[in-house]
């Protein structure tokens, strides 16, 4: 966004003694305008498409909210929710020493169908994405030689659970989108899915140490799950319909 520099110079002189003293301030200022992308047009054989920015992130100044019209004057507003909104700790650095600075991480996304004056008539669709730091499924050796979860040493901010607005059969309107009342029906981050219009779609259950996902599983709780070599370098197992337990592989080699 604007911001200003400033600098402010601090001069004294005097000769000798009870003479009198010279003072001299000077503050020099600047300020910086940014050049921002105002809207992108595209033309193909179906016509011309016109998308236009409408909010920026504060911080980042990446895109939050911007305006699609389609070639047929349909027009959509899309907006993102970044995960540090909800999720203080991963805010920015210069904020809390201890913040990770994931700045551009998403937790939501909400598509709205627009009027001519640019005011919502109806919700497209809408997902959400809780995040945690706290894993205690990271599999190693312990003292006997046997694989076991345990918690991770430094917590690491990864996302966890995913969500679909499905609506009501009733709030189903002729054009295809869904009346949607931002007060009551936006995913709430502090509570979870506590609205029931809102689908669980899945999850992620575990992870290497640097951040693979390893194990997951989808609406109808089946699992897919990922193995590697003892390095965690290199993918060796594969399945589905199956927990991360319930399944091994042997090599003759370790690491290959």
């Amino acid at each position: 966004g604007k911001f200003s520099q400033g600098t402010i110079t601090a001069e004294f002189a005097q000769k000798t003694g009870n003479d009198p003293a010279a003072f001299k301030f000077q503050r020099t200022s600047k300020i910086y305008y940014p050049y921002i992308l105002k809207s992108i047009t595209s033309t193909d054989p179906y016509g011309t498409s016109v998308k236009t920015t409408a909010t920026w992130d504060f911080i980042t100044g990446i895109e939050k909210a911007s305006i699609l019209e389609g070639p047929m004057g349909i027009r959509t507003r899309a907006e993102k929710v970044f995960a540090y909104e909800k999720y203080p700790e991963m805010g920015p650095i210069h904020n809390e020493v201890d913040n990770k600075n994931m700045l551009s991480q998403i937790a939501g996304n909400y598509t709205y169908k627009l009027n001519g004056s640019n005011a919502s008539t109806g919700l497209i669709g809408a997902t959400a994405a809780t995040w945690n730091k706290d894993w205690n499924t990271y599999r190693e050796l312990d003292a006997s030689g046997e694989y076991v979860d345990i918690d991770n040493t430094y917590p690491t901010w990864r996302k966890s659970m995913s969500y679909v607005y499905q609506g009501d059969a009733s709030d189903l309107k002729t054009d295809g989108t869904l009346t949607f009342v931002e007060a009551t029906d936006k995913f709430d981050w502090a509570t979870g899915a506590s609205n029931p219009n809102w689908q669980y779609a899945g999850e992620l259950l575990r992870f290497d140490n640097y951040s693979m996902p390893l194990e997951s599983k989808d609406l109808n709780n089946i699992y897919t799950v990922t193995k590697t070599d003892v390095e965690q370098k290199r993918k060796v197992l594969e399945a589905a319909n199956a927990k991360y337990t319930e399944v091994a592989w042997s090599g003759a080699e370790n690491g290959y």
